[in-house]
């Protein structure tokens, strides 16, 4: 009896955790059709999938976490199965780009591997590729700025350089001029 008890309370404990890594979310899309996810898209309002409006006064059947969690596992694999199977492209015709559907994939994958596991979504989620991009942008101009920088530096050490030699010519031809000038008969 006692470890029905704690197995109860474990599952209890779980069910606030497994709601957090994973709470899915149907909306319908301009088609009419039914969607699931666990992030609408922009500017949807999505509402989580198993909560149902009771009339008020009247109790709301307790939750099976096991039947949520395979609900949840079967709707994402549906979702994943359609998205598949979606034409991706460029334009008003298509509903994805493909980097974006594979987004969408990666996303559902990291939710479903987070409700069997229990973990965070985001130990699955791959890197953003968005963020690093960015950051990489901001490195190449930062390097390319440094670089620039250098390049101005030696540009000017170069023509302080040829200054000085050009100087330098000049003076050795005054000389030279002028040695001329005392002693005409010398050959240089």
């Amino acid at each position: 009896m006692k470890r029905i008890i704690r197995a109860q309370a474990l599952l209890a404990g779980l069910a606030p955790a497994w709601a957090l890594a994973a709470t899915l979310y149907q909306w319908t899309d301009p088609a009419g059709e039914t969607r699931y996810g666990y992030r609408p898209p922009p500017g949807v309002v999505g509402t989580v999938v198993g909560e149902k409006i009771h009339p008020a006064g009247e109790p709301a059947k307790p939750a099976d976490c096991r039947e949520l969690q395979e609900g949840h596992l079967r709707l994402i694999d549906k979702e994943i199965a359609r998205l598949r199977n979606v034409p991706t492209g460029l334009g008003a015709e298509f509903e994805f780009t493909a980097e974006a559907k594979q987004r969408f994939i990666n996303d559902l994958l990291a939710h479903r591997a987070a409700l069997i596991t229990g973990r965070a979504p985001e130990e699955f989620a791959p890197p953003d590729n968005q963020r690093q991009l960015g950051d990489l942008n901001a490195k190449y101009a930062k390097d390319k700025t440094q670089l620039m920088e250098e390049l101005d530096a030696q540009k000017r050490q170069l023509q302080q350089q040829r200054n000085e030699l050009e100087r330098q010519r000049r003076e050795n031809e005054f000389i030279i001029q002028r040695s001329r000038n005392f002693y005409p008969g010398l050959l240089y």
